[in-house]
């Protein structure tokens, strides 16, 4: 009897049984620390008690499973200009205004979807809500969500995968972050959508969600009680007006990464053209020198001193920047090039020899090595190394590790003798890296964290596509068959996929890459009579005439 009394559901009412099961909850999930320790507040441990019914085991499971999946997809380092293109149309915002409650209050409006990648509309809904949840007011702790329909079509609907993706990371890594969710004025087709969708929603999850209709008095009245008709868009039966400026939101949402960076201690620092990147990028394009051209810069970088990795490297930039000015001014070629010429410097070192590939294949020059002049391992700041010994040393220190690297950008217009110069920060986590990779990397004089070797594959066939997740990590193929093919990238090695067909493997280690590459296209080799298949971008595949038909 007494056994069965303990087992009870925790009662609403009972503050200091809540109290005691969180404490409880701490204890069981274990000693944790850095963005774990800061996650995990009071206030998030009582969520996922109250999501499982204040059963602890489940519970425990439950931000368990939360905190491992934060380790991999690290949704606190996701940032605006990374997922800007998303929102272009505004499809997903925050409102400007509050409900009635002060609860912050997001904006959807599926009618106006702009993209087809289930993996980008999700990063940047985690990204909002990460946003939301950071820029919640004192004392609140859930959110409402406005869905308007006006424009939704079967063309423009998310894949039901894609919408089962979404509800699954929103009931089990944010829990108890939805206050309501209303559906306003769905049309009668979504009703099909919904059928299938709603059995993938939690019962808690799913009595939050109501659906209006601005002819239904009960459904205004239902609004009225949870909005200012006065603050509520037009779009939803209010008075105000709803205007989407992406660039306005933009601006917001930069500065919200840097509130965010803060708050997880990341030092982070926007990409110094992502305010300009497509309002200016016509202009930009005219501004470009036709005929360019590299040129080596000549300098002491030893002679060079700063207190801080930042500092250093925007001075080592402007040097090279002074250093091939004044080679240019004693070889009169300034003079004759001035109206047509921005000097751009870096402390960083480019392989040019790998863009003309990419520039063919994507329209735009992509860096695709980076050798960073300036890292910071353990607070200290590395410049290179000195000696072969040292350097040996260095790369061993990263093995299994991570450090941060410091690059920089400085742009001289000789035209009118204004330079701009910023500079980039990013944490960069490394496998265990073999004794033989190291000696290669002594051998050949390269860094380990330069992408020296690169295999590019196609992928050909309906339907057919790839994603990389994980930064690199892991290999997602659709190759027709009835499951997802996955692929683990191995040590030395990283995959981006920069179109849904176009697969790029890279890394440090030449035998490495091209094996991981003829992997993936063992896959699905590609077939002799239609072509289709996962095939390397320079292979030419000889078709068969099929057999004809009498």
């Amino acid at each position: 009897m007494f056994r069965r009394k303990s087992s009870r559901t925790i009662q609403a009412d009972d503050s200091a049984a809540r109290g005691a099961k969180v404490s409880e909850l701490r204890e069981a999930v274990g000693p944790l620390s850095g963005r774990n320790l800061k996650f995990c507040t009071d206030v998030c441990l009582r969520q996922y008690l109250e999501a499982r019914n204040w059963n602890l085991d489940k519970a425990k499971k439950m931000l368990e499973e939360t905190l491992k999946w934060r380790s991999t997809y690290k949704p606190e380092e996701i940032r605006w200009h990374e997922v800007a293109h998303e929102s272009e149309t505004g499809k997903v915002s925050k409102g400007n205004f509050q409900d009635r409650l002060g609860r912050t209050v997001l904006i959807m409006r599926p009618g106006k979807q702009n993209t087809s990648s289930p993996e980008g509309n999700i990063r940047h809904l985690v990204y909002l809500m990460e946003s939301a949840i950071l820029n919640l007011p004192e004392g609140q702790e859930q959110m409402s969500w406005l869905i308007d329909f006006n424009g939704w079509s079967l063309n423009t609907n998310i894949p039901i995968k894609t919408a089962r993706d979404i509800i699954y990371i929103l009931q089990n890594h944010y829990p108890e972050r939805l206050a309501i969710v209303v559906l306003y004025s769905p049309p009668r087709f979504f009703e099909a959508f919904w059928k299938v969708v709603k059995y993938f929603i939690d019962s808690k999850t799913f009595e939050k969600i109501k659906f209006v209709y601005p002819n239904n008095k009960d459904s205004v009245e239902l609004m009225k009680t949870f909005f200012d008709t006065e603050n509520l868009p037009s779009e939803f039966g209010g008075k105000a007006t709803l205007n989407y400026d992406h660039e306005e939101f933009s601006k917001l949402m930069v500065q919200e990464d840097v509130k965010t960076a803060k708050f997880w201690g990341l030092d982070d620092r926007g990409d110094i053209f992502q305010k300009q990147r497509r309002g200016e990028k016509e202009s930009a394009k005219q501004m470009a020198p036709k005929n360019l051209s590299f040129k080596g810069a000549d300098i002491d970088e030893k002679s060079i001193r700063k207190d801080n990795a930042e500092e250093l490297v925007i001075a080592l930039a402007e040097a090279k920047a002074d250093a091939i000015m004044s080679r240019l001014k004693t070889t009169d070629q300034l003079d004759e090039n001035t109206h047509s010429t921005l000097l751009i410097t870096a402390d960083t070192t480019n392989n040019a020899s790998s863009w003309p590939i990419l520039i063919d294949l994507f329209g735009y020059i992509l860096p695709t090595s980076i050798g960073i002049e300036v890292a910071v391992y353990e607070g200290i700041v590395r410049e290179k190394p000195s000696s072969k010994e040292e350097a040996r040393q260095f790369i061993k220190s990263y093995s299994g590790g991570q450090a941060t690297v410091v690059g920089s950008v400085v742009v001289t217009n000789l035209t009118k003798g204004i330079r701009k110069g910023a500079w980039e920060r990013s944490e960069v986590y490394f496998h265990d890296i073999p004794d033989e990779i190291i000696d290669s990397l002594l051998i050949d004089k390269s860094h380990p964290m330069e992408a020296k070797f690169f295999r590019f594959l196609k992928i050909v066939g309906v339907g057919f596509k790839a994603r990389a997740e994980s930064e690199g990590r892991l290999l997602y193929l659709k190759l027709g068959y009835s499951h997802e093919v996955e692929l683990t990238v191995p040590p030395a090695v990283r995959v981006f996929c920069f179109k849904p067909n176009v697969v790029c493997c890279t890394g440090i280690d030449k035998y490495r890459v091209h094996q991981f590459a003829a992997s993936v296209r063992s896959c699905k080799p590609p077939e002799v009579y239609k072509g289709k298949g996962i095939m390397y971008i320079d292979e030419v595949i000889k078709k068969k005439q099929g057999k004809k038909s009498k």
